[in-house]
């Protein structure tokens, strides 16, 4: 129903580089949120690396990862997921987009 709502919304998609990029900050929000609660809650086992993080249930702030990216990254300008799943497609673009933060993570403990 939505299939050219969801093409025109990845015809103005930033760079893979600058989704990566935004995605990586929206992570480590979450990461810097989750660690602080854990000090503040003296649970200092729960503190966890960006890596870790990324491993986590809610990376972005949600469960379903693949949704959460489509959200953070704006390309749901419309709202559309309020009433229906996205495509496959385009969760598997996300995820894509997921896997390169894992790699941009891996970078930065070199």
């Amino acid at each position: 129903m939505y299939g050219e709502y969801w093409k025109e919304a990845f015809n103005h998609r930033m760079d893979s580089y600058w989704e990566v990029d935004r995605l990586e900050m929206v992570l480590k929000g979450y990461l810097y949120d989750h660690n602080r609660y854990a000090e503040e809650t003296s649970q200092p086992s729960d503190i966890m690396t960006p890596l870790e993080f990324w491993d986590s249930k809610r990376p972005y702030g949600n469960k379903n990862i693949a949704l959460s990216i489509v959200y953070n990254l704006g390309w749901d300008y419309k709202r559309v997921l309020m009433k229906e799943d996205a495509p496959e497609w385009v969760k598997e673009a996300a995820m894509r987009l997921h896997d390169l933060v894992k790699i941009e993570l891996e970078k930065q403990v070199e």
